[in-house]
């Protein structure tokens, strides 16, 4: 790649005057702005200092905690309490997320022990195997039926499913 002499950009720049015009007026323009008189008519506020509330008073805590929200376990990885479809131990999958790349791909899963992992295609968490993967779906198989999550869908056990 050939680039243009230093002579022949100055050449150009000079025989450009957009630059020195735009230069000029920027400078007209700051002259007439520190020249202008400036009448701002603000209305009159009273300025009062508030007075801070006391985050310590019972008055300012919630009097109550939902239900909803003292029932459930903080520590459980699927934000429900034991039992549940999603929670550890409970047989259930989630799928957290997919990645493709050509025909193949990966399924993120939430496993049937809580802990979140990367099954490819063909691969297994408990009893379920990953047959398929979509754009934000895959499709998993327990060998007794063949089911299709979405992202943040969870799949239970047929024996879990059965007596519910």
């Amino acid at each position: 790649m050939k680039f243009p002499r230093l002579s022949t950009l100055r050449r150009s720049a000079e025989d450009a005057p957009l630059p020195a015009a735009l230069a000029l007026l920027l400078a007209l323009a700051l002259l007439f702005q520190l020249l202008t008189p400036v009448t701002v008519d603000l209305p009159d506020m009273p300025m009062r200092a508030m007075k801070a509330p006391d985050l310590r008073t019972a008055e300012s805590l919630p009097a109550s905690i939902p239900p909803v929200l003292a029932a459930r376990d903080i520590f459980a990885p699927s934000g429900s309490s034991g039992g549940k479809a999603g929670a550890p131990g409970s047989g259930a999958v989630s799928l957290l997320g997919v990645a493709r790349s050509g025909r193949g791909g990966a399924a993120v899963l939430r496993g049937t022990d809580g802990v979140a992992v990367t099954v490819p295609l063909g691969g297994r968490v408990g009893p379920w195997r990953v047959t398929g993967i979509g754009a934000a779906s895959a499709r998993i198989d327990d060998g007794s039926r063949s089911l299709t999550l979405r992202v943040g869908d969870t799949a239970a056990p047929a024996a879990a499913e059965g007596g519910e």
